[in-house]
């Protein structure tokens, strides 16, 4: 066997081998009127040492040259007059005792980068243009932005100078959504790599790291690494290789489409979450704030990224939950259905089946109605996820089909006491008359939810009226577990 030969090499060496840049996130911006920070104007300075040294190409600082070699000359005729009288009385001190203070000569010395240094302002047009506003008048965003993209073109002007030329380049950015508003973060992450694309030549790896799912959505999985950190050892997942595993899978481009499309058009924050909620509709999403805080208060302090997918395409974010290893509870509906006519029923009536994806192709892979009552709740979990569906809100008692009647059931003393001040009470009335007991609603929730299957947002918005209510239990089991 071959012993490993090391050879030391000088810094300098390796800096020509390998050449790294590094934007930080925390820049000195300020955008006070004091405009004390003039980060951007520093950085236009910094810019100008960069390509000082370049004559084939900046003709035009040459030119700034030349100008101050005139304007110095002049300035060394008009300092010899001003200041001629003052040198002769100098050199009368220490005549006849000791040496005369020899007369000294003031020469103007100004350079282009001693001008640029303390004296460069970057100003932005106010109104018609007739006056300009200093740089700490500009917001935060584009201040950032263009700082960003000037450390960018100044590391490619250092690579075009260096010879010889790196074998490697590595650039840094940390964070650009900093000060960025959605909009712009995403044009920012297609244009850097246009901006590269443009120059030819130029191999150059660039890493972002980020917390932006806008940033995220506009890069595409085969870009994406993952730092997983839910193991006391880090582990970094590389989403090309997810994207290859689930192409490979049946209806796999299907299922990616899919998911590009929803990164796309939604905040899909699940990748920056601690734990994530996958809810069905639009009424669990605007109560589950509340909810939470209810039944399960330690979630308050965690990043909880809740997505509503209905339940016909949960089961498409499967193998991405899987992939991120982030603990996941998947709330959803029993969706009984007559096994002959395939119409919705009550649970209890018959031999019903569900007609839920969810719960037939992932968890707990079962069809039967009277199975998924009877599934055992260390059943309903598989790894980091957990299916949360209706169950009975007591042992003997009956069993919801929906968020709605579950509500209903789990809540019809306080309905039966305050559903007058209900914008859809007239749902309950159609069912059990104006002056309803908690008994008489909880027996007919199946109908009343049948009638708010149309308006469930109002449905939402009309629980928040109400003083005092419960969370439905198989809600509440689900949002514990995830606690």
């Amino acid at each position: 066997m071959h012993e490993n030969v090391r050879k030391e090499i000088k810094r300098g060496a390796a800096e020509s081998i390998l050449s790294v840049k590094f934007v930080y996130a925390q820049t000195k911006m300020d955008d006070t009127p004091g405009d004390k920070a003039r980060t951007l104007s520093k950085t236009f300075e910094a810019y100008y040492k960069v390509n000082s040294g370049q004559e084939d190409r900046h003709q035009s600082i040459e030119q700034i040259e030349t100008a101050l070699a005139s304007a110095s000359q002049q300035l060394d005729d008009n300092y010899a007059t001003l200041f001629d009288p003052i040198f002769e009385d100098l050199r009368t001190f220490g005549v006849g005792t000791i040496t005369p203070v020899q007369k000294p000569r003031i020469v103007s010395l100004i350079e282009a980068s001693g001008i640029l240094r303390g004296s460069t302002r970057i100003q932005y047009p106010s109104g018609d243009d007739d006056f300009h506003l200093p740089e700490g008048h500009n917001g935060l965003g584009y201040s950032k932005l263009i700082f960003t993209i000037l450390q960018v073109i100044s590391f490619h002007q250092t690579y075009e100078r260096t010879t010889p030329k790196p074998a490697l380049q590595v650039l840094f950015i940390e964070e650009p959504e900093a000060h960025l508003h959605p909009q712009m973060q995403e044009t920012f992450i297609k244009n850097i790599q246009d901006f590269i694309d443009r120059k030819t030549g130029w191999k150059v790896q660039v890493i972002i790291t980020t917390h932006s799912s806008h940033i995220v959505a506009s890069s595409g999985f085969h870009t994406v690494r993952y730092f997983d950190r839910s193991e006391p050892q880090l582990t970094v997942k590389d989403l090309s290789t997810f994207e290859a595993n689930v192409k490979a899978a049946p209806q796999g481009d299907e299922t990616l489409r899919f998911l590009r499309q929803y990164m796309v058009l939604h905040r899909c924050d699940m990748f920056f979450a601690d734990k994530v909620i996958l809810i069905e509709g639009t009424a669990e999403r605007l109560i589950l704030p509340e909810m939470v805080r209810r039944c399960a208060k330690g979630l308050l302090h965690q990043y909880v990224s809740v997505i509503e997918v209905g339940d016909a395409y949960a089961v498409r974010f499967r193998d991405l939950i899987a992939f991120l290893n982030v603990k996941t509870l998947v709330i959803t509906d029993i969706d009984s259905v007559c096994p002959k006519h395939r119409k919705a029923c009550p649970p209890g009536q018959g031999q019903t089946v569900t007609s839920n994806s969810t719960l037939k192709h992932w968890l707990p892979a079962k069809s039967s109605i009277a199975e998924l009552l009877a599934t055992d709740p260390a059943d309903k979990e598989q790894g980091h996820v957990r299916v949360a569906y209706q169950i009975p809100e007591t042992d003997s008692g009956a069993c919801a089909r929906s968020f709605e009647d579950a509500f209903i059931i789990a809540n019809a003393e306080p309905l039966a006491r305050d559903f007058r001040q209900l914008a859809l009470k007239v749902a309950f009335v159609k069912e059990v008359g104006a002056d309803p007991t908690a008994d008489e609603i909880e027996a007919k929730a199946y109908d009343i939810a049948q009638r708010l299957s149309d308006h469930k947002t109002d449905f939402a918005f009309d629980v928040m009226l109400l003083e005092d209510w419960a969370v439905p239990r198989y809600i509440a089991e689900g949002l514990q577990w995830l606690a």
